[in-house]
């Protein structure tokens, strides 16, 4: 097995996965990110679904790095102030 590759996973779809990972917090989304690949992959797409659906402007050069925090401070502040 290659580095970075992992055997649970090869047998999940990607369409899955991807509702898997829209339903963890930022903080979550970016430790799977890191996880390999495949889920690097994933957790880019899932994250710029889900920074738009939160209202965030995603701009053409923004790394999915900068979008998850993003996410996270949106929700601490949210969590904050009571909404």
């Amino acid at each position: 097995m290659a580095f970075g590759q992992s055997s649970l996973l090869i047998g999940i779809p990607d369409d899955l996965s991807r509702r898997a990972l829209l339903q963890v917090t930022p903080k979550h989304l970016g430790c799977a990110a890191m996880t390999c690949q495949r889920l690097r992959i994933l957790a880019d797409d899932v994250t710029t679904m889900a920074a738009k659906a939160a209202g965030l402007q995603v701009l053409p050069d923004e790394t999915t790095g900068s979008l998850i925090f993003a996410m996270h401070v949106m929700l601490a502040s949210r969590d904050t102030q009571g909404g």
